[in-house]
This record gives structure tokens, C-alpha cells and sequence, in this order.
């Protein structure tokens, strides 16, 4: 009789255990299944919208970066666009003083470089002004040249730091000059919008249209500067000279930078 009791006891608890394992892992999976089911689709939501989220800001960073790069590529481009334009004006400033100092050194004159402030090119007269004067050593009747040998003018006024310059075409300016490959000389006489006009040019004397005009020397001026070309000659019975009209070599060039020719 006990050991039956004992033998009913011992099936009971293992009717109980088997029932309890079976019973745990039974709720267990399902109560996992279940609260997978419900936060499964929220996690999954939330992981892309976080996704999202990290994508926007790693782009924000990234595009930030871009502009950066963009605006310091700019920046590098101006200082080069600038380096490049200081390095042209150097050669060619380099080619102006070498044109120069070659007229200078064949000629025996000291150059003077000077910059032009101010032009008058209407009105009655034709001048220019430049930064040098009498301290620089500019003195009045000196040569104003560009372009190698190029005659702009002749200094007529001098200030302590400025100069005031007649230029060829001005009326007041009167120079002895010839035609190269001819022995036609003569003077020419400014003559505003109209260039300069050749005088004392006789009608036996041959002078075609296109033919250079340059210093003679004849007058203190240094010779074979380039004042300019015969554009017309006109010529009229019963009258001893010629009418000969000469364009200016520096034409209608507004120029900054010219080199005054002073005697050694």
C-alpha cells in the first residue's frame, strides 16, 4: 500500500513537471511570437525612418563639405586669375622697357617712365599730363616716346611733380621731320582731328600717300622718331607747296604708361 501511494505520487509530479515544460515552452513561443508580431513592425518602421534620418544628415555633411570645397576652389581660382594678370602686366611691361631702353641706349638718353593721368583730346588743344616733373629730372623741349619710337609728344610745362605735354597733333607744336627712303623734309604743324600737315613741301618734290614721317634731328630733337604716315597729299595749280596731311602714329590710343627722353 505505501508503495503504491509513493508509486501515484511520483507519476503525479512527473504528469505535473511534463505538463509545466510543455505548457512554458508552449506560452513561451507563443508570447514571443506575440510580442514579435507587435514590435516588429514598429522596430522595422522605426529602422527606416532612423535609416532615413542618418542618410539626411550624412548627406547635409557631405553637401556641406561640397560648398566648402566649391567656395575654396573659387577663392584659389580668384588668386590665381589675379597672379596671372600681374604676371602679364609684367612681361609686358618687361617689352616696354626693353622696346625703350634699345632707343635709349642707341641714342645716348637716360629714360624717364611716367604715367599719364590726364588727356585732352577735345577743344582747341591736345595735351596730356604725367606724375614727373623737375624733380625727376623732366625738363621742358624733352621727347615723349611708347612703343619703342613712337613720338607721343613734347614736354612743354614743367611742375615740381607733374609735366604738362603737348602732343603732335596739338596746333601749337611745330617739328622738323623728313620722309624715310626720300629726301623730302619739312614741318609739321598739329592739326587736332585732322593729324598734323607737312608745310614747305614744294610741288616738285615727290611724297606719295603711305610713305613713314619721322624726326629729323634737325631741331634738338632726337631723330627717326616715329611721328607718323602720310594719309594725303594734295596738290594745286598755281600754288608753290603741297598740301600734305600726315595721320599720328599713336592714333587715338589712350595710353597710361609713357618714357620721357632726357639728355645724359
Amino acid at each position: 500500500m505505501p508503495n503504491r501511494i509513493i508509486k501515484n505520487i511520483i507519476i503525479a509530479i512527473l504528469v505535473v513537471v511534463v505538463v509545466m515544460v510543455v505548457n512554458n515552452r508552449l506560452v513561451g513561443q507563443g508570447l514571443k511570437r506575440m510580442l514579435l508580431g507587435l514590435i516588429e513592425r514598429p522596430l522595422a518602421s522605426s529602422y527606416m525612418h532612423l535609416g532615413s534620418i542618418q542618410w539626411r544628415i550624412t548627406s547635409l555633411f557631405k553637401v556641406e563639405g561640397i560648398l566648402k570645397e566649391n567656395l575654396s576652389l573659387v577663392e584659389e581660382n580668384k588668386v590665381l586669375r589675379v597672379d596671372n594678370l600681374k604676371l602679364a602686366d609684367l612681361i609686358k611691361e618687361n617689352e616696354f622697357l626693353r622696346e625703350e631702353l634699345g632707343v635709349a641706349k642707341e641714342k645716348g638718353y637716360d629714360l624717364e617712365i611716367a604715367r599719364i593721368f590726364h588727356f585732352t583730346t577735345d577743344g582747341q588743344a591736345r595735351t596730356a599730363l604725367i606724375d614727373k616733373g623737375a624733380e625727376e629730372g623732366v625738363a621742358a623741349l624733352q621727347p615723349v616716346i611708347f612703343g619703342g619710337n613712337i613720338l607721343l609728344g613734347i614736354v612743354k610745362e614743367v611742375y615740381p611733380h607733374h609735366a604738362l605735354i603737348y602732343l603732335t597733333t596739338d596746333p601749337r607744336l611745330a617739328m622738323n621731320v623728313k620722309i624715310t627712303d626720300s629726301p623730302v623734309s619739312g614741318r609739321t604743324r598739329g592739326a587736332l582731328n585732322q593729324g598734323l600737315f607737312l608745310e614747305l613741301v614744294t610741288n616738285q618734290d615727290e611724297i606719295k600717300e603711305g610713305q613713314t614721317v619721322v624726326t629729323s634731328g634737325l631741331d634738338g630733337l632726337p631723330s627717326l622718331l616715329l611721328v607718323g604716315r602720310v594719309s594725303n597729299v594734295q596738290t594745286k595749280s598755281g600754288e608753290l607747296f603741297k598740301t600734305v596731311r600726315i595721320d599720328p602714329e599713336y592714333g587715338n590710343l589712350l595710353l597710361d604708361k609713357v618714357f620721357i627722353l632726357k639728355s645724359k
